[in-house]
């Protein structure tokens, strides 16, 4: 009379094959998150630089000179044009704070107009 089915070692060399798989993909699944908010904090910033070059432009056109937006001018819903950014929340001053994390990303003009800096600070609120 022939049994079928599985023996105690292929269940057990099985199972031990899952458990390491597991093991290597947890981790790597954790940090896919945090890897997706730092691409939209460089994401929002690569916008925020476009954007404000285009605005030192348009000044070019329009009076001869580059001059950069002052941290009041530059705000969130004009860095998208007639929208929004979601997650992210205009702290005022040139400054935004991506919610999910916390992170931040500073702007300010300097040198009377004449050059700006953005400060980009990865947060995350996880632990």
């Amino acid at each position: 009379m022939s049994e079928k089915g599985f023996t105690l070692i292929e269940m057990i060399i099985t199972i031990s094959i899952i458990g390491i798989l597991a093991g290597v993909a947890i981790p790597v699944l954790v940090t896919i998150t945090d890897d997706a908010h730092q691409a939209n904090m460089d994401g929002v910033e690569g916008n925020l630089n476009s954007s404000i070059i285009l605005n030192a432009s348009e000044q070019y056109m329009t009076n001869g000179e580059f001059i950069y937006p002052n941290e009041n001018e530059v705000t969130i819903a004009n860095m998208i044009e007639g929208g929004s950014i979601d997650n992210w929340k205009d702290l005022g001053g040139g400054i935004w704070q991506y919610e999910p994390t916390g992170g931040t990303l500073a702007y300010s003009q300097t040198g009377g107009g004449k050059s700006y800096n953005i400060t980009k600070i990865y947060s995350d609120d996880s632990g």
